[in-house]
């Protein structure tokens, strides 16, 4: 008769055994993890969904963090606005001496060219202060054109670095500027770098000096298509009706009675 307690059998029951017993304990943990990683009940799923959606409303959105950026800048020039009354701006142009406040007379008459020679605190200067010409209006409505003047400074203030733009390879490196206005910071895309010069009788040349504002689009069209006729190079650039435009011009010392022009177009969002 065979032994019942043979030990091959007990080894067999042992092992068969052993690994019920682990099924069972994986099983076991497996439905563990399934039952702990779903909700108590319908009350907890209530609760997490209140505490997201009220950490969602105490979130800024972009929009709010844009303006509160801008406000943060325009802060910076607050001393500006209180201590003149014309002022209307900051321009700035990067890596030449073009940084400092534009302001535009208020008075009629020969105050057109007040800030020829006046500082920005109303003091004899003869480099005097960067101004926008009174047929302009930066507030609503703009006129189409934002026209600033500057003298063309040896020592390279107020507007006598704008020659660097001469260079297409300096345009490459510096294709915008900014200017800061009282409400909002514009971006301003170079549209043709021109030189002209002035007379009592148009001799053919460009007289972008005299364009600020548009009767309609035609108008418009037809003092972009010169813009990019007569610059020194091609920007790639264009503008259509709508479009804000912005003219930094200087005497230029190519002509007896030569100008220098940036022509800008407010960047687009």
């Amino acid at each position: 008769m065979r032994n019942k307690n043979h030990p091959g059998l007990v080894k067999r029951i042992g092992i068969l055994f052993g690994c019920f017993a682990i099924s069972m304990l994986c099983a076991c943990e497996a439905g563990s993890r399934a039952e702990s990683a779903q909700p108590v009940d319908g009350l907890w799923r209530k609760e997490q969904q209140a505490l997201i959606l009220g950490l969602s409303n105490q979130r800024t959105t972009f929009d709010e963090m844009q303006e509160q950026k801008l406000q943060a800048i325009l802060r910076q020039y607050e001393s500006y606005a209180e201590a003149n009354p014309d002022y209307v701006g900051w321009l700035h142009l990067e890596d030449t001496l073009v940084d400092g406040p534009v302001v535009q007379s208020q008075l009629d008459g020969n105050g057109y060219w007040e800030y020829l020679y006046k500082d920005f605190n109303g003091n004899y200067k003869f480099a005097g202060t960067l101004f926008l010409d009174k047929s302009c209006s930066i507030g609503e409505p703009a006129t189409a054109n934002w026209m600033i003047y500057g003298h063309n400074m040896n020592d390279g203030s107020m507007f006598g670095t704008l020659k660097y733009y001469r260079n297409e390879e300096f345009w490459r490196e510096h294709p915008t500027f900014t200017f800061t206005t009282r409400t909002q910071v514009e971006t301003f895309e170079i549209l043709g770098v021109v030189q002209s010069w002035v007379s009592d009788y148009p001799q053919g040349q460009f007289e972008y000096f005299y364009f600020f504002d548009a009767e309609n689009e035609e108008d418009f069209d037809a003092f972009v298509r010169q813009v990019k006729e007569n610059s020194l190079y091609d920007t790639g650039v264009e503008a259509e009706y709508g479009d804000q435009l912005i003219t930094l011009t200087t005497c230029d010392s190519w002509h007896e009675e030569g100008r220098l022009a940036i022509i800008g177009r407010k960047k687009g969002l």
